[in-house]
C-alpha cells in the first residue's frame, strides 16, 4: 500500500510541475524564452523580461537580426508618487544618454500590447 501511495504521489507531483510549465526553457544570452528567430521570437511577457532585454543589450550583443515579441501588456507599477523609469535598452551604466556607443538593433513587435506604469520626474536625465 505504501508503494502505491508513493507512486500516485510521484505521478501527481510530476503532472503538477508539467502543468505549471509551458515547456519552453531559457537558455540564451538574453535570458528570455524563445530562440530569437522570426518564427520563434524571444518573448517579453513581464517587466522583468523587458529589464533582462535592456540589461543584456551591449556593444557586442545588440539584437541584430534577432526578433522580440511582447506577449502581454506590461505594467512597471510606477505612479506620480512612486516614479519608475523605463529601463534604457543598451545604456551602459552611468553613461550619458547622448554618448551611448550602441543601442538595440533587433526587431521588436509590441503585438498591440502596451507598456504602462512609467513615470519620469527628474529634470536632469543624465542627457548631456
Amino acid at each position: 500500500m505504501k508503494k502505491i501511495f508513493t507512486l500516485i504521489f510521484a505521478c501527481i507531483a510530476t503532472m503538477t510541475v508539467m502543468a505549471q510549465s509551458d515547456g519552453s526553457t531559457v537558455s540564451n544570452s538574453w535570458g528570455l524564452k524563445g530562440s530569437g528567430t522570426q518564427g520563434d521570437p524571444y518573448l517579453i511577457s513581464t517587466a522583468a523580461d523587458f529589464e533582462a532585454m535592456a540589461k543584456n543589450c551591449n556593444a557586442d550583443h545588440k539584437g541584430t537580426g534577432e526578433y522580440f515579441k511582447m506577449t502581454n501588456d506590461i505594467d512597471f507599477g510606477g505612479s506620480a508618487e512612486n516614479p519608475v523609469q523605463l529601463p534604457a535598452i543598451g545604456k551602459d551604466g552611468n553613461a550619458k544618454i547622448t554618448q551611448i556607443a550602441y543601442g538595440f538593433d533587433g526587431t521588436f513587435d509590441g503585438y498591440n500590447h502596451t507598456i504602462r506604469g512609467i513615470y519620469h520626474t527628474e529634470s536632469n536625465n543624465n542627457a548631456a
